[in-house]
């Protein structure tokens, strides 16, 4: 996995959000075509859900502005 700003998040995206402390199972994470994980700082063990998801929608959001891409974050 690498971090969200590494990747190409200018298409058409759906977006998989793995629970706090174990991520997604195993099954789950191989059924996708791009896997992001977002870096924490030392002493943060993770994010919750809708922290983490509300940082990648962002990130999209962001992506999309900067390439002029009319592709919406919804």
């Amino acid at each position: 996995a690498r971090p969200p700003w590494e990747l190409d998040l200018n298409s058409k995206i759906a977006i998989v959000v793995g629970s706090e402390h174990k991520g997604m199972r195993q099954l789950v994470a191989k059924k996708c075509d791009l896997l992001a994980q977002i870096p924490m700082s030392d002493g943060v063990e993770s994010l919750n859900a809708a922290a983490a998801t509300a940082a990648l929608l962002y990130e999209a959001s962001r992506q999309r502005v900067m390439s002029g891409s009319n592709e919406s974050v919804e």
